[in-house]
Order: structure tokens, then sequence, then C-alpha cells
């Protein structure tokens, strides 16, 4: 035995009794990382980003940087920075903007990737 109710008609319902129906999150930014250390660098660094108003996701997963980039953009992320070796050890990245593609680089700080996003 299942039980099936179609989205549409919950959020009609929802509606019709007065209940405001919470918008999807924007998130400002999606930290992607390559690697054990990077992804201790972007959990670190989400954390501090969070504590300053930020709206941050990371990979909680496991996923290929290909998938986590695909999936930044299918999450609406306005900005994508790429941790990995690299990155870290020059403690460097490139900030890019999903909108157009635009990228910045920056100190890897929560203070300066702040600053870059606008």
């Amino acid at each position: 035995m299942g039980f099936g109710l179609g989205m549409e008609r919950l959020l009609l319902v929802l509606e019709s009794i007065g209940k405001q129906i919470p918008k999807p999150v924007r998130y400002d930014l999606y930290l992607a990382s390559m690697g054990e250390k990077a992804e201790e660098a972007a959990f670190s660094l989400a954390f501090q980003l969070r504590k300053a108003g930020v709206s941050v996701e990371i990979d909680h997963v496991g996923r290929s940087v290909k998938a986590q980039l695909k999936y930044a953009d299918k999450i609406g992320a306005r900005y994508v920075l790429v941790l990995g070796e690299n990155e870290l050890a020059a403690n460097k990245g490139k900030l890019k903007r999903m909108s157009d593609g635009q990228e910045t680089e920056l100190a890897l700080t929560a203070e300066e990737i702040h600053k870059a996003l606008d």
C-alpha cells in the first residue's frame, strides 16, 4: 500500500490556508574540493564564511570536481572556488562567477573571499 500527493496540490493547499511557501536557498558560494586536505580547508572556510553571513555549500558525498561543478550550477551558486593541493600550497585560488565565467585570483582567507563576493 502506498500514498501519493502532488506537490502542486500541496502548495496550493498551503497557500489557501495562508502559509508562507519558503523560497529555495540561493547559495553565494560553492567550495569544490580535490583531496582530503582540500576538503578539510573547505570545511574550515565554509564555517568562517557562514559566521560572516555568507551562504556556502560544500561537497558532503565525495563527488569528483566535475560533478561538484555541475552540482554548483544545479543549485544556482553565484560563485565557485575550487580548492586543491596547488591552491593550498600557494594559499591562492580562483573565484569563478558562474553568471559570466569571470575569474578572480585571491588569497584563501575568509576575509578575502567575503570581500570578493559582490
